[in-house]
């Protein structure tokens, strides 16, 4: 046993006294301990030129070289080849190509027509071009080396665990491609301690899996944790909470403690827990939102529309998808909205009682702004009637055209201007409508046929 353990030191002491004398770098090291062990050396040049093509540490690219011995006896010029190759011929960018060799080392051995049929076979298990499939393989390498019929295989059993059909089942194993590594046994235990883990149903776990297919391989413990950190911070019952996860699962990619921090600081902006949990009732993907984000909604509706911040979070928690929706579209929305000339307190009424203006787009408002103005001008009793009208009823009128734009346009050109008061005649039944006016449908019928004909000409 002494001499065994004589000997082996002395391999060592020869290991290090092999390493060359151009510095102690990280590479040499590595190769020397590889020596040590037993594994072929690796040049340090080999090493320093894959760290460079890489941007990796010389240690990683070091411990990849003596992983894959055969690398070793690679010539420095046929080793940057083989990485120019793989820059090249496939749409990886270097960090996705870099994770990909340190994860998947064979790949600098295999051939690059070998990778495109490996590639291609990935692409038709998924129904996906190259470019995509490549994407999908960046995630996870070893997927590299998988047979067609094992995947479509995986493919069956993960649309058979999940109750979807086999091209959503694609879809979402090019989202998470580890499910096309896993058995059916695995699928469906993770699938239970999901379930488990988060206190919903399996059927409730699967959907969640679904609508952002990630989660499949977090850690249920961790999940578990992310739901009782939100549970705590929002102060509401555990059925409003699990709700919310429900509705907008990405919350569930967040780390505990981002997640402890968003809602704090949503909860100081938005006026405590209680406001949160109606807000998200509403619009849950509010907890994907930061804090600075909201804060920057809540003042550029304050100034836009001259309120004050209490008078601000009235408007939002009757309408909080206005805090998902971008700050440029809204300031479209409100600059688009003008019948005629809007003083800012007409328009700042006139969305105080219907915040939906705002969320439509400003081409929307726009055109609607502009058909009722043309309305005016056709029609004298029309164009007094809304000028008189407050902001309140103007919005609502704006809100309805769409579905009342036929009715006001027969009033006008039918010459039944204030035989019925314009809100009714917006908002009226179709049944109180025609039973007040029957010639309506043969106008409609005759409008509509002559707009046709006039599109045929």
């Amino acid at each position: 046993m002494a001499a065994a353990a004589a000997a082996a030191a002395a391999v060592a002491a020869a290991a290090v006294a092999a390493v060359p004398a151009a510095g102690p770098g990280s590479a040499a090291l590595a190769a020397a301990g590889a020596a040590a062990a037993g594994a072929v050396e690796v040049p340090v040049s080999q090493a320093e030129l894959l760290a460079r093509e890489l941007g990796i540490p010389q240690g990683k690219a070091a411990w990849i070289l003596t992983n894959q011995p055969v690398l070793g006896s690679f010539p420095a010029a046929a080793l940057r080849r083989r990485l120019e190759s793989l820059a090249s011929d496939f749409p990886w960018t270097t960090a996705e190509l870099s994770v990909m060799i340190m994860r998947h080392p064979l790949l600098l051995q295999t051939q690059p027509q070998r990778l495109q049929e490996q590639l291609g076979v990935l692409g038709r298990a998924l129904g996906l071009e190259q470019p995509h499939a490549a994407r999908v393989a960046a995630k996870q390498p070893a997927l590299l080396g998988a047979e067609l019929a094992d995947m479509e295989a995986r493919l069956r059993q993960l649309a058979s665990a999940l109750n979807v059909s086999s091209d959503r089942a694609r879809a979402i194993a090019a989202g998470q491609p580890v499910t096309l590594l896993m058995h059916e046994q695995q699928l469906q235990q993770r699938l239970r301690a999901m379930a488990e883990a988060l206190e919903v149903s399996k059927h409730q776990a699967a959907a969640l899996v679904c609508a952002c297919p990630r989660l499949i391989a977090a850690s249920p413990a961790t999940l578990g944790a992310k739901l009782q950190v939100l549970r705590q911070c929002l102060l509401g019952t555990p059925e409003e909470v699990t709700q919310a996860v429900l509705h907008m699962p990405g919350v569930l990619e967040y780390s505990a403690a981002s997640l402890e921090s968003r809602v704090s600081g949503l909860k100081k902006l938005l006026g405590g827990a209680k406001a949160l949990r109606t807000l998200l009732a509403e619009e849950p993907s509010l907890l994907t939102r930061s804090p600075s984000d909201v804060s920057a909604k809540l003042e550029a509706l304050g100034t836009m529309l001259g309120l004050e911040q209490p008078q601000v979070l009235r408007l939002v928690l009757r309408r909080p998808s206005l805090l998902t929706t971008s700050t440029h579209a809204v300031r479209g929305s409100w600059s688009a909205l003008s019948v005629w000339r809007f003083s800012p307190g007409f328009k700042a009424e006139l969305i105080a009682e219907h915040p939906l203006l705002l969320r439509l787009s400003a081409r929307e408002v726009h055109g609607r702004c502009r058909w009722l103005r043309g309305l005016m001008l056709r029609s004298a009793h029309m164009h007094a009637t809304l000028r008189r009208v407050p902001p309140t009823l103007l919005g609502a009128i704006l809100l309805h055209l769409p579905a009342a734009w036929e009715r006001l346009e027969y009033i006008a050109e039918a010459g039944h201007e204030g035989s019925m008061p314009l809100m009714d005649a917006v908002q009226a039944s179709s049944a109180r409508f025609r039973a007040q006016f029957p010639e309506f449908d043969k106008w409609r019928s005759f409008s509509c046929g002559s707009q046709q004909g006039q599109v045929g000409v």
